[in-house]
């Protein structure tokens, strides 16, 4: 068998000339293209998804990964792998760790703009809900793979909302989502942020899922305290919601978040 290197990081630009030397786009364009080539090498796998990890702040990283040959697919099946270890709950840090970095690639793919529509119609989400599905696991790796996960959710704020509302409707999903602070803030920034894409009016099925998302979570007692001074100010705004909510039972759904914020003493 052929000897394998004993580290991945090495120069890929070594023979290249001086000026591309300089061009420290060019070097980290070929590092990037130097990690997912050894993805297709399932021993070297691993450790090229940590790798490729730390270019995510690299402009080209997200449409390289995406636009190269079976590369996405290979990021899926790391998914689907972990998909056994889930129930009964047997993932342990590493295994998680490396699932992760995968999850994370196709955040960076969903966030950039030449890549994000495509994330959508591939439907990604829907390989990357079952991590999200976990809330029975207390363990900090699968908080860890929960919140990577409610990332790359995050960064599809247009679909965002739709799917947080499906998972806070169930009980295990609310209140995993609105017990702690960090993952309460999380959602209300994802959910602020679909609303913000729109400077005029939302679209009415947005702003309804938006809406049923904060309801579910003033619903929790910890999440409905906190509610009271980062729930959104163009929600709290009568003048927002007499032009944005044209349904009268989106309207009545709004006021009845905003009664909830208001006195969460009473319905906390």
């Amino acid at each position: 068998m052929e000897k394998l290197p004993e580290t991945l990081y090495v120069d890929p630009t070594g023979a290249s000339s001086p000026t591309a030397r300089k061009d420290s786009a060019s070097v980290e364009r070929a590092k990037v293209e130097y990690y997912i080539r050894l993805l297709h090498q399932p021993l070297l796998r691993e450790e090229a998804l940590a790798l490729l990890n730390k270019e995510r702040k690299s402009d080209d990283m997200a449409v390289l990964v995406w636009n190269s040959k079976n590369v996405p697919f290979i990021l899926l099946q790391e998914i689907m792998a972990a998909y056994k270890l889930l129930s009964p709950p047997v993932l342990d840090m590493k295994e998680a760790t490396r699932v992760c970095n995968a999850v994370a690639l196709f955040q960076a793919m969903a966030s950039h703009p030449d890549t994000r529509m495509e994330i959508v119609k591939a439907r990604v989400p829907v390989y990357i809900y079952p991590f999200m599905n976990t809330t029975e696991n207390r363990l900090k790796h699968f908080d860890y793979l929960r919140l990577t996960s409610l990332g790359v959710i995050g960064a599809l704020v247009k679909v965002a909302a739709f799917v947080i509302s499906k998972i806070l409707m169930y009980e295990e999903g609310q209140r995993y989502c609105g017990t702690f602070p960090e993952r309460f803030y999380a959602i209300s920034n994802v959910l602020g942020k679909a609303l913000d894409k729109y400077p005029g009016k939302p679209p009415m099925q947005l702003l309804k899922h938006i809406l049923t998302c904060f309801k579910r979570l003033t619903e929790v007692s910890r999440a409905c305290d906190a509610m009271s001074k980062c729930y959104p100010a163009k929600l709290r705004d009568p003048a927002y919601l007499n032009f944005a909510c044209e349904d009268l039972a989106v309207r009545r759904l709004a006021d009845q978040v905003l009664q909830n914020v208001t006195v969460h003493r009473t319905f906390c």
